[in-house]
């Protein structure tokens, strides 16, 4: 079985004030219908060396990032998910990411996000490459794309939706797979061939 290392968004407990590492559940459960097994890192590793002694433990066939909260918010996430990204590049590891992980990939080459409205709790007819409707929870979306990436969908208001880098074996989408109450037969097949699951 394929093993799937999936990025974890950070939550603080009201009650107690703890700092959490939190995953959507469905977000595991999809990666099992996948036919994968899911395996969430903790965002306490940082950019230390402990990323690189749990890749060559685990021995990783793909990444998944995960979606929630902007830049900023948690250093240890940002610097983590960094350290992914510089990992999965230099092994050319397939990776995808969905929200924030894509906004995560295009920042990594050096472009730019933008805030937008009319993107959260809603849903969007691609054009392009896909062309089905999906949801959209985001605030910021990329506004200036380096050449390395392929814009492969977009809205109707001309935002972008999802890309693939030219290069390395990286995709993003904007919307939340994960989030559908169904998991749709198209999206399963598209997350099997992106991470080669």
């Amino acid at each position: 079985m394929k093993k799937v290392i999936v990025s974890q968004r950070i939550t603080v407990d009201p009650e107690t004030g703890e700092t959490r590492d939190a995953l959507d559940t469905r977000l595991c459960e999809l990666i099992i219908e996948c036919g994968a097994a899911p395996f969430p890192i903790p965002n306490q590793m940082g950019g230390s060396q402990l990323v690189n002694e749990w890749f060559r433990c685990l021995r990783p066939d793909a990444i998944l990032f995960s979606g929630g909260q902007d830049f900023g918010c948690f250093p240890n996430r940002d610097n983590l998910e960094f350290k992914l990204l510089e990992i999965a590049a230099e092994k050319l590891i397939p990776t995808l990411g969905f929200c924030r992980g894509m906004q995560l990939i295009v920042k990594r080459e050096g472009g730019e996000l933008e805030v937008v409205s009319g993107h959260v709790g809603t849903s969007h007819k691609l054009s392009g490459h896909y062309t089905h409707t999906v949801n959209s929870f985001h605030t910021l979306s990329p506004t200036r794309l380096p050449k390395c990436f392929e814009v492969l969908a977009s809205t109707k208001d001309n935002h972008i939706e999802a890309i693939r880098h030219k290069e390395l074996p990286f995709e993003g989408w904007m919307w939340h797979p994960e989030r559908s109450e169904h998991y749709r037969e198209l999206h399963l097949n598209l997350i099997k061939d992106k991470l080669q699951i």
